[in-house]
């Protein structure tokens, strides 16, 4: 049982009725505290200040704080000093089409071909606005169980612009629930953001007809595939800061798949590819593990003794010789030493 204790009815202050009535169930805890605070304080309070208060980050607070600035409910100059943060200048909202769950899917762009064939490109759609997410949590509940189902899988509140690109993804795709929790759990496992990778995700997904369980399922798979292979491939390669191209991963799975060739073996024809090369060079790798495959080496030493050689005399099939001239260059010289031009 609980009770209030009637003492402290002496000081308080008011909540509009649309926060408990609208946003309660969509907003965050960090983002109810800074609302409370912000109406408690009546006063433009810093993100520093607030994240004091809370015990969280700034940027914490930021991206809690913009949960009611996207509404409008608040303005930046009550999370944030002048001294701390310049003034923003916000450009007018464009009036916003009205959405429902079976929102426009995304808007299509064609190109004419040669020989009368088009090219369709699947652009990604227009992010929904804070206010529309709320229009379709407030009449559809499986808005608004898509969003408790993706902050369970986090683990934590939904940060400033996830609601907008997970219902996005629902709405204006078009795609199941379970399918948009498909796609947030690929994100996760593979370290992106999900305001970052999910509507990218999404537009390939749609472009590619994945729009059911069963074929997701099978795109997850392929995609984990994938990235083990690109793993195995930055493990052998060093390669790193950049992704991995579609020849390196067709090398690399005749490599792996095709002949048995292990990690290290690999590794060591990449170095010594780089010793001889000067540079890393695939091509000369796949020659060079295409020749050990031949003579049935299997493993970093045997290749080691193999290697020694290929400094002086290239895998065969690859020998290169100095191109011969169309001319004896001695007969010229020759000829030039005995002969006057004057004669």
């Amino acid at each position: 049982m609980y009770h209030i204790d009637n003492g402290m009815w002496g000081r308080v202050f008011a909540v509009p009725n649309d926060i408990a009535d609208k946003h309660i169930k969509l907003c965050g805890a960090v983002s109810l505290k800074v609302l409370l605070l912000l109406l408690r304080h009546g006063e433009p309070l810093s993100a520093g200040r607030l994240a004091s208060m809370l015990a969280q980050s700034p940027a914490d607070i930021q991206d809690a704080a913009n949960y009611w600035v996207e509404l409008g409910i608040i303005g930046r100059g009550n999370i944030a000093d002048r001294e701390e943060q310049p003034a923003a200048v916000t450009a007018p909202a464009a009036a916003a089409a009205p959405v429902t769950a079976n929102a426009s899917a995304p808007v299509h762009t064609s190109e004419e071909l040669p020989g009368g064939n088009r090219l369709i490109r699947v652009g990604r759609p227009m992010r929904l606005t804070r206010s529309e997410i709320n229009d379709l949590a407030e009449s559809d509940s499986r808005v608004r169980n898509l969003l408790s189902e993706a902050q369970i899988m986090l683990g934590r509140p939904l940060k400033s612009l996830e609601p907008e690109s997970i219902v996005t993804v629902y709405a204006r795709f078009e795609f199941p629930a379970d399918i948009v929790l498909m796609m947030m759990n690929y994100c996760i496992s593979i370290g992106k953001t999900i305001s970052a990778q999910l509507e990218k995700t999404a537009a390939d997904w749609y472009n590619r007809g994945i729009d059911t369980h069963e074929k997701a399922e099978q795109e997850l798979m392929r995609l984990c595939t994938q990235e083990k292979t690109d793993n195995s491939i930055r493990t052998a390669f060093g390669v790193y800061g950049r992704g991995i191209t579609d020849k390196e991963r067709i090398f690399f799975t005749r490599w792996t798949d095709e002949w048995r060739m292990d990690i290290p073996l690999i590794r060591a024809v990449y170095e010594h590819s780089v010793t001889v090369k000067g540079k890393y060079d695939i091509t000369y790798m796949d020659s060079v593990l295409k020749d050990l495959w031949g003579k049935g080496v299997k493993t970093p030493e045997a290749a080691a003794r193999e290697l020694e050689g290929y400094a002086q005399k290239p895998p065969k099939g690859k020998q290169h010789s100095e191109p011969k001239a169309s001319y004896d260059i001695g007969r010229f010289e020759e000829i030039l030493s005995n002969t006057s031009i004057w004669d």
